[in-house]
């Protein structure tokens, strides 16, 4: 709307180009509307504040307490939620949370709208965390205002990036002569996240589609 894209162009640069993704418009000019830095550094202060203080990885910002207060009085579990809480932080400080948190303020508390992805790496030993363009994602929440639905794109990898993502054996047909013949010929995904019981299962079972 009108009010988003005037943030954009007074505060948000960085996002005024998204839809210039042509080889061709690569490296011009995105913006010539900001004419003071100052909105911009503003903004920065305003993260790195909201950082420092509230999820920084210097302090203990959280605490684990059982719902049940009586629990909470037992040492044995006090123990038990202390060291849990421990391995967490351990956990976040060992991968690239903190680093990607300041991005999804920032998207926040400018357009409003911000989005991340958190996952187990390969290994299954660390948590990897990514920042997602607010414009590739869509979601959508139950009745209870949980997230249930959750959509990433279209956004875009060459068959070299894709196929060390998913595998050969996943790719299409058209990937996998790209993976031959040109490598970094780029390709449009859409990551789907849906809830186990969504409907949209039982329609791909019945249409046969792995």
């Amino acid at each position: 709307d009108a009010m988003r894209k005037r943030v954009i162009e007074m505060l948000r640069p960085d996002l005024a180009a998204w839809d210039d993704t042509e080889i061709d418009q690569q490296g011009k000019t995105p913006n010539l509307t900001v004419y003071s830095g100052q909105p911009h550094a503003a903004v920065q202060i305003w993260r790195k504040g909201m950082q420092g203080r509230l999820v920084s990885p210097s302090l203990d910002w959280f605490l684990y307490m059982h719902p049940r207060e009586e629990l909470n009085k037992i040492s044995v579990v006090r123990k038990w939620l202390k060291e849990y809480e421990r391995s967490v932080y351990e956990l976040m400080r060992n991968s690239n949370y903190y680093s990607h948190i300041g991005p999804y303020m920032t998207d926040g508390g400018t357009i409003g709208e911000a989005a991340s992805w958190i996952e187990k790496n390969k290994a299954g030993d660390k948590i990897v965390c990514s920042n997602f363009h607010p414009q590739e994602i869509y979601a959508d929440a139950n009745s209870d205002g949980e997230i249930d639905t959750f959509y990433r794109g279209p956004f875009q990898l060459t068959a070299k990036a894709a196929v060390q993502m998913f595998g050969k054996e996943k790719l299409s047909l058209a990937l996998k002569n790209a993976l031959e013949n040109d490598p970094l010929k780029r390709f449009n995904f859409i990551h789907a996240c849906h809830h186990k019981s969504d409907p949209v299962f039982k329609e791909l079972k019945e249409q046969k589609i792995p």
